[in-house]
């Protein structure tokens, strides 16, 4: 009975205290999230430090494993296998380590395919060759069998792109296959290099995951997000830029194109001053000049530096985009991500990897946005005379490009704000944004209608004109024939 007179008091009803609770879950997740993203993307370990600690614990331990474990006399056949093995392992982690888990993972994961195929190849050729052809021909046979195997793993590699796997194919037969010898045999030479290898890459792997790790997929969202802030800062730069062309033009004007033209001799105010006057005077214009061409070519200079920073940041994230195929997320847990090594060359679900399409979407919009602003700022820079600005301000209204400029810069903060930790973006911007593009469209393709109308009209009346003469002309021409003719009878 307490639930009416606690809505009555404070004037709410169940739907609205849902509203509210629901709307504050939101608020909440999006702040997780943020701080998740932020937390993730905020280590400032350099990859050097990664590679070094990953690679100096995986050949310390290999070099434990094989070099100071003590065995008896009758284990030292196995000793000796056991530290050839180590060997392998250790050149594998220096091979495969790198900064990202997906970097990794397609390196480990085309060496062990490729180390395991090329030792079943070899294993089997030696095999063959040494019961077929004897202790004598058997190399015969196995130099044939790595003639094709080379053209068949060539044509492969071409043909499905699996470069890594073909070249580790071939350097495991040739390591097996010459390597083995028959009082040996080649199994325990495959075992040893198979074995090796595989434990190297199943080591990097897991110290990629557990040791420091950094996923390109995240790498690959914070790359995105510094592009579009650099496209934010490159369109307030460009806009002022245009400000600033805007009172240069007006001071040309009024002073004429260089500062000195309106100061010449028969300028009475020039006349009234000294001789030391007219120095100084001079002398204060030109630091005058001087120093706002120092102002302008630092502004130009920092539009250029961010729109090359806008392409290069756009580069490492389509190179990041192309190491997520090695990484299936699992799971976030406060502020850490998830990845574990995948194979690269098999389809995932959409859960387990990052948009890659969409992302590369987006980089192609940024991109395309950026060269229209570094075009807006060549004609700001550039200007037009007074006829073509006489033309524009009767034609367009005065107050639509400084609507363009304000509209646009909220539109481009609202995706900073948003990407990439909420889910929805506000569109009132956006959709203002769409609506002065959408008139200035209109009224272009209107001004170039009527100018196409307008010539068609001008070239009609001249096609009219031209036949009315050549008309006069052919009959004039008929009465002399006329008169011709008479005075010959």
């Amino acid at each position: 009975m307490r639930e009416p007179g606690f809505q009555q008091d404070f004037g709410l009803n169940m739907d609205d205290i849902k509203l509210r609770v629901f709307e504050e879950f939101q608020v909440a997740s999006t702040y997780i999230r943020e701080r998740i993203v932020h937390q993730e993307i905020g280590s400032r370990v350099p990859d050097w430090g990664r590679r070094a600690t990953r690679l100096a614990i995986a050949v310390s331990f290999f070099g434990f494993l094989g070099h100071c474990l003590r065995f008896t006399t009758a284990e030292a056949n196995f000793a000796l296998n056991l530290k050839q093995s180590c060997n392998w392992a250790a050149i594998t982690c220096i091979v495969v380590t790198a900064p990202f888990i997906g970097k990794v993972a397609q390196v480990a994961v085309d060496r062990i395919i490729g180390t395991i195929i090329g030792g079943l190849i070899g294993y089997t050729s030696f095999a063959l060759g040494y019961y077929l052809c004897g202790d004598l021909y058997y190399g015969f046979f196995i130099s044939v069998i790595a003639f094709f195997l080379i053209i068949a793993t060539v044509y492969i590699a071409y043909r499905f792109g699996q470069d890594q796997i073909a070249r580790f194919i071939q350097l495991t037969y040739c390591i097996v296959a010459y390597g083995a010898k028959p009082e040996k045999g080649a199994a325990i030479v495959a075992a040893m290099r198979v074995g090796g290898i595989f434990a190297g890459g199943i080591v990097a792997m897991i110290l990629a995951v557990f040791i420091l790790p950094r996923s390109a997929s995240i790498e690959s969202i914070r790359e995105m997000k510094n592009a579009i802030t650099y496209l934010l800062e490159l369109n307030q730069k460009v806009w002022q830029r245009r400000h600033n062309a805007s009172a240069r033009r007006k001071h040309h004007r009024r002073h004429g194109y260089s500062a000195h033209s309106g100061m010449d001799s028969s300028s009475s105010t020039f006349r009234s001053h000294p001789a030391g006057s007219r120095a100084e005077l001079e002398m204060l214009l030109h630091q005058n000049a001087s120093s706002n061409d120092v102002n302008n070519m630092a502004q130009e200079a920092d539009c250029e530096r961010l729109f090359t920073k806008v392409y290069t940041t756009l580069a490492k994230v389509e190179d990041n985009l192309s190491q997520t195929k090695g990484e299936i997320f699992i799971f976030h847990f406060w502020g850490h991500y998830f990845f574990l090594p995948g194979v690269h060359w098999l389809p995932l679900r959409k859960t387990w990897s990052v948009p890659a399409a969409e992302l590369l979407q987006l980089a192609t919009c940024v991109r395309r946005l950026a060269r229209i602003l570094w075009t807006l700022l060549l004609d700001f820079e550039e200007g037009f005379d007074q006829e073509m600005e006489g033309v524009l301000q009767q034609y367009y209204p005065k107050q639509l490009l400084s609507e363009l400029e304000v509209y646009q810069h909220l539109a481009l903060k609202d995706v900073v704000t948003a990407f990439p930790s909420r889910t929805v973006i506000p569109l009132d911007n956006l959709f203002t944004l769409g609506q002065i593009v959408d008139c200035l469209l209109q009224i272009s393709d209107a001004r170039a209608r009527n100018a196409v109308f307008s010539a068609k009209g001008h070239r009609h009346s001249e096609d009219i004109s031209g036949e009315e003469g050549e008309g006069v002309g052919g009959g004039g021409g008929g009465g002399e024939g006329e008169g011709a003719g008479e005075g010959a009878g």
